[in-house]
């Protein structure tokens, strides 16, 4: 039992550091805490339901929404999808587009 704990605290760790990773990368973009709030919540409802995304698409969903173009860069998203995969138990692939 303990080590099932250690596992889940060490996968804990893990997401609060990327969390905070992400929190500081978009705070150096200029986002408030509220816009980052949002912009987070915001995407999770652009791509939750799954389907094929660019960034581009995820941009223009984004903007619709009243953020300004390309709001979302690789690096963000790239954070983002990691937390989605760690804490909601999401899958998601990556595929190369030429």
């Amino acid at each position: 039992m303990a080590r099932s704990h250690g596992r889940r605290l060490k996968k804990s760790n893990g997401s609060v550091q990327k969390c905070t990773q992400l929190l500081w990368y978009l705070a150096t973009k200029g986002h408030s805490r509220d816009e980052i709030n949002r912009l987070i919540q915001d995407v999770f409802n652009v791509i939750r339901d799954g389907g094929n995304f660019t960034i581009a698409m995820i941009n223009g969903e984004m903007q619709a929404l009243g953020w300004p173009p390309c709001v979302v860069d690789e690096t963000s998203f790239e954070m983002l999808v990691s937390l989605m995969e760690d804490e909601m138990g999401y899958s998601i692939k990556a595929h190369t587009v030429n």
